[in-house]
């Protein structure tokens, strides 16, 4: 783009023109988290306030007696159906009976701190039951389920294998820690996506065509007509792709060394020819986090420095470098809190070098995703954006709200629609380009996956993007785009 206009236009259109495309990141990212979601959301049965004394079994109620001999069993009863209001009165009236079995009472504690989300007291109960009865079986299954869901992987296998290997254990159970032990192989490999598919863009260049005619005066008698013309929108079909990667080494407990990566791009059949050389849209952008990663049941924490690299127009236009702050936290079974610090340092590489000015960036996020139901999900943010380079005239802030719905709509039909709406306001005006730069820019996105049509585990998604930015130097920075694409994806 920068060999259509003239030169001292080039330093200054540059940081539009060069950057790769920051939305697909955060899509791709949340895409992730979403992911995740999905395979650790449960949700807990609700107390309900009824009669302590009696006790309904697949329809039929029964008195429980105020004994050992009555209560004991009613509470294993109670346990393995989850009636977790039962258990709350029955482990109340059991501890008042004299010669009761403190490790039981254990367990039923243990596993009622689990469902009301205090992991640390239910591992406490359970471990105190094990050091009182280490042969007790079932509250060894439940501590490992417990570390399981607490995300303590390596807890988790140890507890799963040492029952494993207890005596007299019935084929369902060992089906069950099977299950979970293959379970703790996935979350301890690579989990993400890969997509390849065909799309078309509309305007690959940005451009809009406009011509803007005008006087310069460099001396009260000297003036010239300028006319500057903005190339026109440039239509292409494209190969479209992504790929996204994420991998937790679990060191001990809760802390990991976490490796994340995320590849996307497109390679358009056209490009524009210019009088003296050829402009090429292909572009590739490669962005790995690698740090240390806190994860709990409830809370993430992870400091990540992070390395991104931009290819397009067939050479490396720049590479940048910084750190990461993420914290995840879910406040509810439902309701996902989250929040993020960014800075990085861009570096233009090679003939880029001569154009762009390197710049430092810095961000600041917060989001959240509620659970309306097992098939509705919507989420939502606020960005700030940070740019600062040599000349003020190019550094900016920016602010960013984003919106969206993620929607099962039938079996096998999922749907995931976003909105964004962006402000960025340069800190000076150019009087080159005609005064102080402020954009308005409208994304709307638009997935629809089918897993109903997928074709030996890779699933159709058609992706929708329509960008609408508005400036107040209209005729260097004013453009609408429209991209479509069809693709394949393939979730590990």
């Amino acid at each position: 783009m920068h060999r259509l206009i003239p030169c001292a236009l080039v330093l200054l259109l540059a940081p539009t023109a060069a950057l790769a495309d920051d939305d697909d990141t955060r899509f791709l990212l949340n895409q992730m988290d979403r992911q995740q979601q999905s395979e650790e959301r449960a949700y807990p049965a609700p107390a309900v306030a009824d009669n302590p004394d009696l006790f309904t079994v697949n329809g039929t109620t029964y008195q429980v007696e105020q004994t050992l001999e009555a209560l004991g069993p009613a509470l294993y009863v109670a346990i393995n159906l989850k009636q977790w209001h039962k258990v709350r009165q029955f482990v109340q009236r059991y501890r008042q009976l004299p010669g009761h079995d403190a490790n039981l009472a254990l367990l039923a504690e243990g596993m009622l701190a689990r469902v009301d989300g205090d992991y640390a007291g239910a591992i406490a109960a359970l471990e105190t039951a094990l050091a009182g009865k280490p042969e007790f079986v079932r509250a060894r299954l439940e501590l490992a389920r417990i570390y399981f869901e607490d995300h303590q992987l390596n807890a988790a296998r140890d507890a799963f294998e040492r029952a494993q290997g207890s005596a007299g254990l019935p084929p369902q159970v060992l089906g069950m820690i099977d299950q979970y032990l293959a379970a703790l192989d996935r979350r301890a490999g690579w989990q993400g996506s890969l997509s390849l598919g065909l799309g078309y863009d509309t305007n690959l260049n940005q451009g809009n065509g406009d011509v803007l005619v005008s006087q310069v005066c460099y001396l009260p008698n000297w003036c010239q007509t300028v006319t500057r013309r903005m190339p026109e929108p440039l239509e292409s079909s494209e190969w479209v792709y992504d790929l996204t990667a994420e991998r937790r080494f679990n060191l001990s407990g809760h802390h990991n060394l976490l490796l994340r990566g995320i590849v996307y791009g497109s390679y358009p059949d056209k490009a524009l020819e210019g009088t003296d050389s050829t402009d090429y849209f292909d572009e590739n952008t490669s962005v790995l986090y690698a740090g240390y990663s806190y994860k709990s049941a409830r809370n993430e924490l992870n400091l990540l420095p992070t390395f991104e690299h931009f290819y397009s127009d067939r050479h490396t236009r720049y590479e940048a470098g910084g750190l990461r702050l993420e914290w995840k936290h879910q406040w509810s079974p439902p309701l996902q809190l989250n929040t993020y610090l960014q800075t990085r340092r861009y570096r233009f590489q090679g003939e880029d070098a001569v154009y762009f000015e390197n710049y430092d960036e810095h961000r600041l996020g917060l989001s959240a995703s509620y659970l309306l139901d097992p098939l509705t999900a919507l989420y939502g943010g606020l960005d700030y954006t940070r740019k600062d380079f040599p000349t003020d005239a190019a550094s900016s802030d920016a602010w960013m709200l984003n919106l969206g719905v993620y929607r099962q709509l039938l079996p096998g039909v999922n749907l995931n629609a976003t909105a964004l709406y962006r402000e960025t306001r340069n800190d000076e005006a150019n009087t080159l380009l005609g005064g102080l730069r402020e954009d308005k820019q409208q994304i709307y996105m638009l997935n629809v996956d089918l897993p109903r049509w997928a074709i030996k585990g890779f699933v159709p998604v058609l992706s929708l993007k329509h960008t609408m930015n508005e400036s107040s130097i209209d005729w260097a920075y004013g453009y609408q785009r429209d991209e479509v694409a069809l693709k394949l994806r393939k979730t590990f």
